[in-house]
């Protein structure tokens, strides 16, 4: 089966790490209204100003960048297209070994001439759902690796003309060279070639600047995209994230989701992640892999039918995604 479902109580050391190692890529962990009352504190406090509300100069005060933007925290604003799609805010969670408190970063969010600080209780529930699921990935006498735990909200869009202009935005605010690196980064993201990442979809990316091998290399990679079934999409799909695995040892993810799916590959197809705010959608990542032998879950994010997508009834959750992970 390649997604397993079992209930968040009935985890224990080694149930999810058992069931990836015989084939699963995914797990649906049911919550019961557990879950909810986490999206609630999360997403629907009055009291916290989300960054996709925010003035954009809170989202620059709140911006603890680095660079590898898969590690940045706080608030973050990347639309990079085949790559990255969403405004978020993102969480880490560092505890020492011990009884000592538990220290995160960012420890508070300046919004206008205010602050708000999540409470620590809030915190502990995050850590609590966590690490339930972490000793499940953890094989039976083993023991885990050190981690942090990551909670990050994730807004995307509806509308695929809106992604799009957000892209652009996101372009003309550099400069000429760095508009030209904007360029290749997005024509490598189309590049059909998994097994060696780097230095093809460079040269992919190179090569699609240049107007006479353009079209040489669009129809060699067109051709290898038909081939590999894991660049293939429908006509009103359309990529947010390509297909890759997350460095962290496990990923979760739950929310209310209108026309935004992520997919995880079994075998030879795509199937469909079930993300909502009854169950928690869990599949391995690298430190996994390294750790535990787990294979780190191959998945994508996509739109669909971006262009006739209905207006959200909430714009402040609709297509927002909350994950929990170890990292």
């Amino acid at each position: 089966m390649a997604i397993f479902e079992i209930g968040l109580e009935d985890l224990q050391q080694g149930v999810l790490a058992a069931a990836f190692l015989h084939g699963a890529v995914a797990a649906v962990i049911r919550c019961d209204g557990r879950l909810r009352a986490l999206w609630r504190r999360l997403l629907e406090n009055p009291a916290e100003r989300l960054p996709w509300e925010a003035p954009l100069i809170d989202i620059a005060r709140n911006h603890h960048g680095s660079k590898d933007i898969t590690v940045s925290l706080g608030d973050v604003y990347y639309f990079q297209p085949g790559l990255h799609g969403y405004i978020a805010r993102k969480l880490e969670i560092d505890r020492p070994p011990g009884a000592g408190p538990a220290a995160l970063h960012p420890a508070r969010f300046p919004q206008g001439d205010d602050t708000y600080a999540p409470p620590a209780d809030l915190i502990d529930e995050c850590c609590s759902i966590t690490d339930r699921i972490a000793l499940a990935m953890t094989p039976e006498r083993a023991e885990a690796p050190p981690y942090k735990v990551a909670v990050q909200r994730l807004k995307y869009q509806s509308s695929s003309d809106d992604l799009g202009l957000l892209a652009e935005l996101t372009a003309h605010s550099l400069g000429r060279w760095g508009r030209f690196g904007y360029a290749i980064d997005c024509q490598r993201q189309r590049f059909a070639g998994m097994s060696a990442r780097k230095g093809p979809a460079d040269l992919y990316g190179l090569l699609m600047m240049v107007p006479f091998a353009r079209n040489v290399a669009q129809a060699a990679n067109a051709l290898a995209g038909r081939i590999d079934g894991r660049y293939r999409i429908d006509d009103d799909q359309r990529v947010i994230e390509g297909p890759h695995v997350d460095s962290r040892l496990f990923t979760g993810l739950c929310g209310r989701r209108a026309n935004i799916h992520t997919q995880v590959y079994a075998g030879d197809r795509w199937e469909e992640l079930p993300v909502g705010l009854d169950s928690i959608a869990v599949f391995p990542g690298r430190l996994a892999e390294r750790c535990y032998g787990l294979p780190a879950t191959l998945h994508r994010v996509l739109q669909q039918g971006g262009d006739t997508a209905p207006k959200p009834d909430d714009p402040r959750t609709s297509n927002v995604t909350l994950l929990l992970g170890a990292t």
